[in-house]
């Protein structure tokens, strides 16, 4: 998963995977899902929940593959072998069809945790609400 795009105005997330992999196939079924970001020069956590779901086709994939696929990281979307699966002897031929998809994620809540040697600091944010919460 590569997050590539962050839509502010309408607190979506565009995420880029291969549409065999296990958790597109998971997202599929369920989804609700949550991302943890860290970032270690500030100091803070974030989980964001999510209700995601998957595209493998339209014009936000065909927009989006054609600028993948001018790129090395176009391979990866083009092997015959799934995510995950053990790397084969010799590389087989590319597939014919990319296994490129987007997730397109809309926000629920970001729960921000700042840890500080002064004391942490903890909030939920909503699309309606912000709210300090115990650390």
């Amino acid at each position: 998963m590569v997050l590539r795009e962050v839509q502010e105005a309408s607190q979506r997330l565009m995420i880029y995977t291969d549409h065999r992999s296990p958790k597109a196939l998971a997202l599929a079924v369920n989804p609700s899902s949550v991302l943890v970001f860290w970032s270690k020069a500030l100091s803070w956590q974030l989980r964001v929940s999510l209700s995601a779901r998957i595209e493998t086709r339209g014009e936000k994939v065909e927009k989006a593959w054609e600028t993948v696929r001018q790129t090395a990281a176009a391979a990866d979307y083009l092997s015959p072998q799934t995510p995950g699966s053990p790397m084969p002897a010799h590389a087989g031929k590319p597939a014919e069809e990319s296994a490129f998809a987007l997730i397109i994620a809309s926000v629920l809540s970001i729960d921000w945790l700042e840890l500080g040697a002064e004391g942490h600091r903890r909030a939920l944010l909503t699309p309606d609400k912000f709210q300090w919460l115990v650390p």
